[in-house]
């Protein structure tokens, strides 16, 4: 059993990987503002992992120096973000900068002072700007073009990992370049300005009201959160990685009506009529995305799964779990 720290822990993804190395049997001590959600924290407890809840901020330095002075961790996970969008970039760039770049250089430095073998930390889809609109697929050797803080910040955690690991330190540092992500235990948390289609979808059909016709454009390399906390708990734990920055996402474009299908086969219908509920996608409809190649991953680990497979997973486990959405 591996002992590891992860940041960002009441996150979306960071519950995700809660759940994830729990279920393998890992102790976990995870530091978020809020900790974990009353919901997720009764279906953690039902786990075979040992975790610690702990409340306080990324940027308490004080705080992370006394978190490495009372464990011992195999790896660290620093997923503590700050999604922003336009207004949250104009309203409060420092925060930005502090969460998602600062902190994780701060969490590298105690990480390689305590004697730890590895920090994962997450770059984005954001980071390679208008890549994501090309002609071919993303590749990992494809160089960043950020267009938002946001994408900047993610842009110069893989740049950082470049550099650190030129020194062969004793705690190498590993890259999620994440794609847009789906799945269980999304929520509206404060910090994530954008909510996926399908958690849109999921929360009306729970509610039972109908949503505005889906437009034709839309489709991203949707990721299924699951499978990106397999990854990250692969990256944490391999004791030797081919390389140090991974796309995780689903490989290929499909549209969030695709949730619709499966959230109707799982039993929770949702009807698309005019005047309904409108189903915003954060994105220029108008424009043809290219996905992350899922190449790298699936050659290292194992392949992601098919797009069909994680909404199917998705929609039972909104069956599952009516009361995550109020229902």
């Amino acid at each position: 059993m591996s002992t590891l720290l992860l940041t960002g822990a009441s996150g979306f993804i960071g519950v995700n990987i809660v759940e994830r190395l729990l279920g393998q049997g890992h102790a976990v001590v995870g530091l978020s503002p809020d900790g974990l959600p009353a919901l997720a924290h009764a279906a953690m407890a039902r786990l075979p992992g040992r975790y610690l809840d702990l409340i306080g901020d990324v940027r308490d330095a004080a705080l992370v120096a006394r978190l490495f002075a009372e464990h011992r961790f195999d790896a660290v996970v620093a997923a503590a973000a700050i999604t922003a969008g336009p207004e949250r970039e104009r309203a409060g760039p420092a925060s930005i900068i502090e969460v998602n770049l600062a902190g994780v250089a701060r969490m590298l430095e105690s990480a390689e002072a305590a004697g730890v073998r590895r920090l994962v930390c997450f770059s984005s889809t954001a980071a390679v700007g208008e890549r994501a609109f090309g002609a071919a697929s993303v590749l990992e050797t494809d160089r960043p073009e950020p267009l938002t803080l946001y994408g900047i910040t993610k842009a110069a955690l893989e740049d950082l990992a470049v550099r650190w690991n030129s020194f062969s330190p004793g705690c190498e540092m590993a890259v999620v370049r994440l794609s847009a992500a789906f799945g269980p235990w999304e929520r509206a948390s404060g910090v994530r300005d954008t909510l996926s289609p399908a958690w849109q979808l999921a929360s009306a059909a729970v509610e039972g009201v109908p949503v505005a016709p889906l437009p034709a454009g839309g489709a991203r390399d949707w990721v299924h959160a699951p499978w990106a906390a397999r990854v990250v708990e692969w990256l944490a734990l391999e004791p030797h990685l081919p390389s140090h920055l991974f796309n995780v996402s689903a490989g290929q474009l499909w549209h969030p009506r695709l949730m619709i299908e499966c959230l109707a086969a799982a039993g929770l219908p949702v009807a698309e009529s005019l005047g309904g509920r409108e189903v915003a996608f954060h994105d220029d409809l108008n424009r043809l995305r290219v996905p992350l190649s899922a190449g790298r991953i699936s050659l290292a680990m194992a392949p992601p799964p098919a797009p069909e497979v994680a909404a199917r997973q998705y929609a039972a486990w909104v069956a599952a779990h009516r009361a995550w959405f109020g229902g």
